[in-house]
């Protein structure tokens, strides 16, 4: 049986929140504690190696999810999840990412 995250009592923005302050927590922390694998990272970004891109995609997967149960139970205002996570994970984004998802 599959329970949203709504069902379960936990706070949806908030679960979205946790989740973002995360993975940037444990990028920063990677990448200050070792400059080659940052040097790395930056490498492969620029030259769209698949291995980078698979990385992003199951991220921003794990976003769309959050962002979906979201959805389900009225918490956020917006229509496709997968667009929207795709979007917050824009590195050329010029705004605040997911500024778009309201919250009720």
């Amino acid at each position: 049986m599959t329970y949203t995250m709504k069902a379960l009592g936990c706070d949806l923005p908030q679960r979205l929140r946790d989740l973002l302050k995360t993975i940037h927590e444990m990028n920063a922390a990677r990448y200050v504690a070792d400059a080659k694998m940052h040097e790395m990272g930056a490498v492969a970004m620029d030259e769209n190696w698949d291995v980078c891109r698979s990385h992003i995609d199951c991220i921003t997967g794990e976003i769309a999810k959050v962002i979906s149960d979201g959805i389900v139970a009225g918490e956020f205002q917006v229509s496709d999840a997968g667009l929207a996570a795709a979007k917050g994970m824009d590195p050329d984004a010029t705004c605040e990412p997911f500024w778009w998802i309201s919250v009720h």
